[in-house]
């Protein structure tokens, strides 16, 4: 068996931001035989090498399937995940036992199963969600989103925003009162308290109370609201019969979370930069005592079980305990990251702790005081490499973790652990992972056996990347910013030499035929030439602007350096070490891989968001695949001939097939009602176009996800006119429904939808006096501008919160969410397995939201 040197590296501009971000991606695959057994396997037919009557010229290969490493699901053909979630606020559900976090980053809300603490799905909400409350009584969950001045309303049976509701500028804190039924938001930018009806889910009153509040608490025992204003240093307190403010009680400074013990009627607000905790009694509303914790006081949660309020300690890194029998600070403990939100859940007992920088969501257990797992809510996977001896890919993710892939099921089987990694590389003698940290200057060993780092390489500069030498056993490790490269020997891994290179050494191959070392150097734009055998440096080669990383072709001996900036790879002659020609390629190309099973070349383009594949026969690309978002490395499988596309922005890897299996293709049927017999209408998928003058219009298209738009038709309209559809595995047939307008009359189209019944449940709504039934999910109608009143009918088993009321149609059309709930006791409530599928900004400085950070500035300055 014959295992080839494969090596890439990864950097980026990260769109949005002005600074380069540097990061790396090294992949290697081991030519484990000597150089003349290698031969001899090329025209082996028991190993599978014989190029000459394998090689299939339209074999290019297709995206089998992505790995979405967030819930690790495996998803057919193509998918653009949607990535980064740095959690905030969190809530924990005991009608399903899911707990909910928002994330601020990815704009969604992450699902936790509290079972097995992973992550089993997304719901995109608002801008930049902050904080979140559970609604008993309908079992809803409310969602702040800080920049879309709403609230999302989630059924959390079926995991779905149902609503979105306007509040005031800027909702930040939100709870709910059982006894009412309703639930109350902070406006931070606009210093009032919105009202909503945890019934209709509309606003039925504001409240004014202070400067830039932020946490909200009700004393279920008093029935008042607190509310923390972090502006003004006070904690405004509301009678909710009378919806008035009744006292204004001085705490310390900068007032953020605020958290009610019902066993001791104690109110305990945290003072961010006072760095203590202020405990207000709520028979008396007077303050008890101050109590100092650690550094930036967040938030905070009781655990009934165990009776102590458990405090995050932003600036301090740590957990402080508070008795609350006796008001005492207990202790604390580091959690090495800055924790914002802390929620507590019933069904398991544990704490779950948020901590938007290091996007991980710590699980604490309350009973030993220390974290027992940490679920990671954003993956940045960057560079990888393949062990051929237990068939496990390994993927360095940017915050640090190593994640170990089985190439038989691709997916996550496990982690290990790293530290600002940049690179990998595998040593088949030794059969250790080895690891490049650039954060922390060293470089770490792994066991590939038990998956555990057993030694730390300290004698390197910054190493960037690393990559393996099977001639001599030592492994190659460029030292970004002291322009040079370590040789570490893999027997005894201590560094033996150091070899000067260019500016910015970045990635480095191995060509086994010469036994020379070609290394990339980011910013002098060439590549230096380093003698294996002597580990003498040579020479320099011209390359093309910005080298990142290279391959060895081992059919021609040539190797093909990617060139960032030029949008281009460079061929140079192993054997003059001269180049011969350059191919262009996507944007930003970074990674290039070699097959040897096809004997083709593939390129990771990061800003094309695809892979182009080069024939070297040609010195031409033949073929352009689609991936994930910003692919920043490419690995091949020996084992099974794939070749893994790791997606820095989406988080997945793409596995794309190389045997030549044409994909299966599905119909997606697009079928209408409401035309005219005969009328011509058309449909664009895919950037294909097809019309009709009957009632369905077909596509065939394989697994993967597509845009659709619905051409206009004269006299009749249709919504939406745009969207997305998901071939799965099965037909997909798509409903479109058009509605006649009077061509005298500028008419608008109205829809309603219903969600929650089952499939051909008949429903029916009245609209400006028409009655309309429906068996499907949809019930149209047109109308002129002007308000109308609606009625949705009973339906037997289902009740509904908006069953009527009045719409307002003024130049668009409408789109009206009906959603039906079963008429069963909160008790009885089960959970649905139908999953659809973020830094915390700085007050006074530290962390909250900017538009919070504003406004607490511009208080302070009327001062």
């Amino acid at each position: 068996m014959a295992f080839y040197n494969l090596n890439t590296t990864f950097y980026i501009y990260p769109e949005g931001y002005i600074l380069m971000k540097y990061r790396v991606f090294i992949v290697t695959v081991f030519l484990l035989l000597s150089l003349s057994a290698i031969a001899s396997d090329y025209n082996s037919n028991d190993v599978g090498y014989n190029f000459q009557s394998n090689v299939d010229q339209q074999n290019t290969g297709y995206v089998q399937s992505t790995l979405v490493l967030l819930n690790n699901s495996l998803v057919n053909g193509n998918f653009n995940y949607t990535n980064s979630i740095s959690p905030a606020g969190i809530v924990a559900d005991p009608l399903n036992g899911f707990v909910y976090v928002a994330g601020t980053g990815g704009d969604s809300v992450s699902i936790i199963n509290g079972s097995t603490n992973q992550i089993i799905g997304l719901i995109p909400v608002g801008n930049d969600p902050m904080q979140i409350a559970f609604d008993s009584s309908n079992g809803y969950i409310y969602v702040t989103n800080a920049n879309s001045h709403t609230v999302s309303v989630i059924n959390a049976t079926e995991n779905k925003v149902i609503k979105c509701i306007p509040v005031g500028v800027a909702p930040f804190g939100v709870t709910f009162d059982p006894l009412n039924g309703n639930v109350y938001v902070a406006n931070t930018g606009s210093y009032n308290v919105s009202i909503i009806n945890g019934t209709s889910n509309k606003v039925t009153a504001s409240i004014n109370v202070s400067y830039a509040p932020v946490g909200i608490a009700l004393d279920s025992i008093n029935g008042f609201l607190y509310v923390s204003n972090s502006g003004s240093d006070n904690l405004s307190v509301i009678n909710v019969s009378s919806n008035k403010v009744i006292a204004s009680l001085t705490v310390g400074s900068c007032p953020f979370g605020v958290t009610f013990d019902p066993s001791n009627d104690y109110l305990y607000v945290m003072n961010l930069k006072s760095c203590n905790v202020s405990v207000i009694n709520g028979s008396t509303n007077k303050l008890n005592s101050s109590i100092s914790v650690g550094l930036n006081p967040y938030w905070a949660a009781i655990d009934p079980l165990s009776g102590y309020l458990y405090v995050t300690d932003f600036g301090s890194r740590s957990i402080s305990f508070i008795n609350t029998s006796t008001n005492k600070f207990i202790s604390n403990v580091y959690v090495g990251t800055q924790p914002v939100a802390v929620a507590f859940d019933g069904s398991n007992g544990n704490l779950y702790i948020s901590v938007p920088g290091a996007y991980i969501i710590s699980v604490f257990n309350g009973t030993t005081n220390e974290v027992i797992s940490k679920i990671i809510t954003d993956y940045s996977p960057i560079c990888g490499s393949f062990d051929p001896l237990n068939g496990n890919l390994y993927v360095v993710n940017e915050a640090g973790s190593v994640i170990v892939i089985n190439s038989s099921t691709n997916r996550v089987t496990g982690f290990s652990n790293g530290s600002g990694t940049s690179g990998i590389a595998f040593d088949p003698l030794n059969e250790y992972m080895y690891v490049a940290n650039s954060g922390s200057c060293d470089v770490l060993v792994i066991n590939t056996t038990t998956n555990r780092v057993t030694a730390s390489i300290k004698d390197v500069s910054y190493p960037i990347g690393v990559t393996f030498d099977p001639l001599n056993g030592n492994l190659y490790v460029p030292n970004f910013e002291s322009s040079n490269v370590s040789v570490i020997n893999g027997s005894t891994n201590k560094v033996i030499a150091n070899v000067t290179a260019g500016v910015g050494p970045y990635g480095a191959v191995v060509d086994q035929s010469n036994g020379y070392v070609y290394v990339t150097n980011l910013f002098s734009s060439n590549v230096s030439v380093i003698n294996g055998s002597t580990n003498k440096f040579i020479k320099n080669i011209t390359v093309g602007s910005e080298p990142t990383e290279a391959a060895i072709d081992a059919l021609n001996g040539n190797i093909y350096v990617a060139n960032l900036c030029s949008n281009n790879i460079t061929v140079i002659n192993g054997s003059t070490n001269k180049v011969t020609s350059s191919i262009k390629v996507g944007l930003d190309p970074f990674d290039v891989a070699f097959n040897p099973l096809n004997g083709y070349l593939y390129v990771s383009n990061v800003k094309s968001d695809n892979v182009s594949v080069i024939d070297p026969s040609k010195g031409a690309v033949i073929a352009n695949i689609s991936v994930g978002s910003h692919p920043s490395g490419v690995v091949y499988n020996s084992l099974n001939g794939n070749m893994y596309v790791i997606n820095i922005l989406s988080g997945s890897i793409s596995v794309i097939s190389i045997n030549y299996h044409p994909p299966h293709k599905y119909a997606v049927t697009f079928a209408e009602s409401g035309l005219m017999t005969g009328t011509s209408w058309s449909v664009s998928l895919n950037g294909s176009v097809e019309s009709s003058t009957g009632s369905t219009i077909n596509f065939y298209e394989p697994n993967g996800s597509y845009s659709y738009t619905i051409g206009s038709v004269n006299g009749y309209l249709t919504s939406p006119l745009t969207g997305t559809i998901t071939v799965s595995g099965s037909n997909v047939t798509h409903q479109l429904i058009f509605v006649g307008v009077k061509s005298s009359v500028s008419e608008y189209l109205v829809n309603f939808t219903e969600t929650g019944l089952p499939s051909g449940a008949s429903w029916s709504v009245t609209f400006n006096d028409t009655n309309k039934s429906s068996t499907g999910s949809t019930i149209a109608f047109t109308a002129p501008n002007g308000t109308y009143s609606y009625k949705i009918e009973s339906v037997s088993g289902y009740t509904i919160s908006n069953s009527s009321g009045n719409i307002n149609v003024s130049g668009k059309n409408l789109d009206i969410a009906i959603p039906f709930t079963k008429s069963v006791s909160n008790n009885n409530k089960t959970s649905s397995s139908g999953i659809s599928t973020t830094e915390l900004y700085g007050i006074a400085g530290i962390i909250t939201v900017a538009i919070i950070a504003s406004a607490v500035f511009l208080v302070r300055r009327k001062k």
